[in-house]
Order: structure tokens, then sequence, then C-alpha cells
């Protein structure tokens, strides 16, 4: 895994974890992302029942971030400029997923 971040897991991220947020991704229309993390933000999340996830909300200021997350790969490449140092992925596509109907998650802090 490649991390552009200052972040460590607080747990093991297992094989059958991995397979169940997997799962878990493929009921979600318009998916983004999963963070492996908590979310940090003056906005509220909310939370999803039906997966467990925290949706970001739209106005998060690093909605888009380079911590560790299962990305839809359509939308990373999307996101994904030439030229962008990971300061400019993180605060550009935040404001490009202002526009976008795609839908970025968090994990609860007992997973991450």
């Amino acid at each position: 895994m490649f991390i552009l971040e200052d972040f460590y897991f607080r747990t093991t991220i297992t094989n059958s974890l991995f397979e169940d947020l997997l799962h878990k991704i493929e009921s979600i229309k318009n998916f983004g992302a999963l963070y492996l993390c908590e979310n940090e933000s003056d906005y509220p999340s909310y939370y999803q029942n039906k997966t467990g996830f925290f949706l970001r909300h739209r106005f998060n200021q690093f909605k888009v971030n380079a911590t560790p997350a299962i990305w839809n790969t359509k939308t990373l490449l999307k996101l994904i400029k030439k030229h962008r140092d990971p300061w400019d992925f993180e605060t550009q596509s935040s404001f490009n997923a202002l526009f976008s109907n795609k839908k970025f998650f968090c994990l609860h802090n007992k997973h991450s």
C-alpha cells in the first residue's frame, strides 16, 4: 500500500475485514472512495446503517485526500492530474468533488 499521509492504522486490516468492506462497497451507487480512517471534519458525517460507513459531508474541507482508501478506480483516475503534488491533489480534488455525484465514505473509529 502506498500512503502519502502521516497516518497509521490502529488495528490490523485483515483479509476478512477487507473482503467484508469490498462486499459492502458493491451495493453503493455512485461510490467514490472509502477512507480507512475515521472522519475529522467540522461538518457532520452521516452514518449509513446498511454499510456501517460514514458518508463524508459534501463540504468537508478534505473530502478527497491521500489517506489510505479503497477507491473506485475510474473516480481516482479522473481526480489525478499531471503535475499535481499530494497537497494539490487533496485541495483541488476536494473542490472538484463538490460538483460530483460520487460518494466518499470513512470508517467508524472502531475499524481505523
